[in-house]
Order: C-alpha cells, then structure tokens, then sequence
C-alpha cells in the first residue's frame, strides 16, 4: 500500500502533536514536521532546546503508529542570515524517527551548494538520515537540472531530490525529464493541486502560490498522477497543502487524504 504523508506546510500553524493527531484520525501513515524555527515564518514549535516535547512528541507518535517521515528544514545562504542548527536538528531528526531532513538553497553558486550539501550529508549519515534538496523557482535552485547537478556534484550517496508537483509545474519540467535520471534522486515526493498550469517566471508570485493558494489534490489542473508515474513505483508520496481559514485541522487532514486516494485511484 503506497505510504501517504501529511507534509508539514499542511498544518504548519499547528502543534505536531497535533498534526499528528489529525493525520492518524485521516488515515495517514506519516507526516512531515517542521523542527527547526525559521525566525521570518513566526513557526516555532520548541523542539531542539525542549528534551521534554521532543519525549512527548514521540510518544504521540508512537501511540498513534504514525511515523516522521521528513524533518524542515536546511536553509544554504538563509535570506534572513539566521541558520539552522545543523547538530541539533539532525539529533532531533533521528531522535523522533525521521527519514529524511529537507533542504533549500539560496546560495547562487551551485558549486558551494554542492559542497554544502556533501558536508551537510555527512553529517546526516552519522544519524541514519538523507537529504532532500528541493527545486522551487524563488530558491537558488530553481530547476530539476540544477538539483540534479548540486546532488551529482555533492558526491553523497544520501544526497536526493525532493520533487513537488507545484513547482514541477512552474518551472515546466517534463516527465520526460523526471524519467530521464536515476531512480534513487527520488525517494520521495510532494503533491498538492493549483488552479493554474503553465510556468510561473516571477519568484514573488511563485513563493506567494506556494506558501498560501495550494489546492488538495484532484481539485486543480496540474498533470498530479503524470509526475507520479514518472517516479519510481511506490515511493512515498507526502501531501503539501495549507489549510485555509474554516478547515479546522481534522477536517483539512481528512480531506487531503480522501483527496490523495482518490488521485492514486487514476494511476
């Protein structure tokens, strides 16, 4: 059965417990949390200082079955020059179960970048984790190419890349091209639906559709189950969608995951 994730962006202004709680009451195997603080999202939710919510958040977890399977997020060249703290969410990672950690670059030379993500890797490894660096067209790496060559270049084997449906559709990338590189840059993927296709060349407007005016899946125009018969069968698929005002969690947890079933119903 394909494992479904409810990504962290989807309830992002909700404790993880209780994102989830709301994921396993949907019927979601996994979900996606965010750990370390990022000062400009006003999103902290106290876990790499707290030893005592990281105990709680686990136990949660392990009551409900529900697992980690993604941690946010690395920032290369963070845009408000405050890192994340590599040790510490690395050790809360593989303290709460998690898979993989997330990682976005605004760091314009992909040469450093690929350096940055071999030495970020390294250290992921000694916590049995990998890392997803995403394409999204108001980062620095703004194409699958350019994902492709900072993973290819960083020389880790745990290095990967984390697909998204949305910015897929941004940045035209065809399913040709997904097809076209190794299966293992894949491990996973997101999927969230838009009102819109086509490529989207102002940053501004991209982030802006990204963070707030996703839609569940199956709800929109975007080519969803394309792009995930691109990928390697099976992979986990972690659905990426904020909730807007008037959903409370459960009910935006649950209709994610009708939504998400619905989509694998068509591959």
């Amino acid at each position: 059965m394909r494992e479904l994730s409810l990504a962290a962006l989807s309830l992002i202004q909700d404790r993880p417990t209780d994102a989830v709680r709301a994921a396993d009451a949907a019927g979601f195997s996994s979900v996606g949390l965010r750990l370390a603080a990022i000062p400009a999202s006003g999103v902290d939710n106290d876990l790499l200082d707290n030893a005592a919510n990281r105990r709680h958040l686990r136990q949660v977890m392990d009551d409900s079955g529900v697992r980690l399977l993604d941690a946010e997020v690395f920032r290369f060249s963070p845009a408000d020059g405050v890192p994340t703290p590599q040790e510490a969410t690395l050790a809360a990672a593989c303290e709460l179960g998690a898979r993989f950690v997330g990682v976005i670059s605004y760091e314009p030379d992909l040469g450093r970048a690929a350096d940055l993500l071999g030495q970020l890797a390294e250290q992921a490894q000694d916590y049995g984790l990998s890392c997803l660096i995403e394409f999204m067209g108001f980062s620095a790496i703004k194409t699958l190419t350019d994902a492709h060559t900072v993973v290819d270049q960083s020389g880790a084997a745990n290095a990967h890349i984390l697909v998204d449906t949305l910015h897929v559709a941004r940045k035209g990338t065809s399913v040709d091209e997904l097809r076209g590189l190794d299966p293992r840059h894949f491990p996973m993927a997101q999927i969230c639906d838009a009102a819109s296709g086509g490529v989207e060349h102002d940053p501004v407007r991209a982030r802006a559709e990204a963070v707030s005016a996703r839609l569940d899946p199956g709800t929109g125009v975007l080519p969803i189950t394309d792009v995930i018969r691109a990928l390697p069968a099976a992979v986990p698929l972690s659905v990426e969608v904020p909730r807007p005002i008037g959903r409370d969690a459960y009910e935006h947890a649950r209709s994610l995951y009708a939504a998400a079933q619905a989509t694998l119903t068509q591959l």
